[in-house]
């Protein structure tokens, strides 16, 4: 058989294989070999660039990144890093301030209480800080980054999961006001 006919028989996921493994390994300086980068696509492995902060991403996108990063759909376990540098999870707020709603852990440090002094611990979405401005329907909501510091994610292969939105009360959708 020539090498024609080899590169003919060659069935299309390995040429995908080949080409995912090249953008990885001429992605990065000090990457991968062709071959760890080839391994690591043959297994399902996909790497994706994070949005650098501050960026407008859509839920959909803010979703699957906390998904990716922290392994659960439960965004009460995802770790935050507010303007001051502080990391918090929604959960360890709730268990450490018992009354308070979980959410505002996306919003809010909890590490100098209310009223800090905004050179100390910048809010959320002050220029010069990071953030996301998480897009939904009509709104947008600033929130603090994930506590993840490598410019790349890696992730299995895409699941119908990853398009469900993870439902965050005034962040993903309206926050519902108990009436009366």
């Amino acid at each position: 058989m020539g090498a024609q006919e080899a590169m003919d028989t060659m069935p299309q996921r390995n040429r995908a294989v080949q080409r995912e493994a090249r953008k990885i390994r001429d992605r990065q300086d000090n990457g991968p070999s062709y071959t760890e980068a080839r391994s690591s696509v043959r297994r399902g492995q996909r790497r994706v660039r994070m949005l650098p902060a501050p960026a407008m991403v859509d839920t959909t996108l803010w979703a699957r990144y906390g998904r990716w990063v922290f392994g659960t759909d439960d965004w009460q376990q995802w770790l935050f890093r507010t303007g001051c540098g502080h990391t918090q999870s929604p959960r360890d707020v709730v268990m450490a301030i018992p009354g308070t709603r979980p959410e505002l852990a996306l919003t809010r440090c909890f590490r100098h209480g209310p009223g800090a002094d905004a050179s100390v611990c910048p809010p959320v979405g002050s220029p010069g800080t990071q953030y996301y401005s998480v897009f939904w329907w009509h709104a947008k909501t600033a929130v603090f980054p994930f506590a993840f510091d490598e410019p790349y994610v890696v992730h299995g292969p895409l699941t119908e999961a990853d398009d469900l939105d993870v439902v965050v009360p005034g962040i993903t959708r309206p926050l519902e006001v108990p009436a009366g």
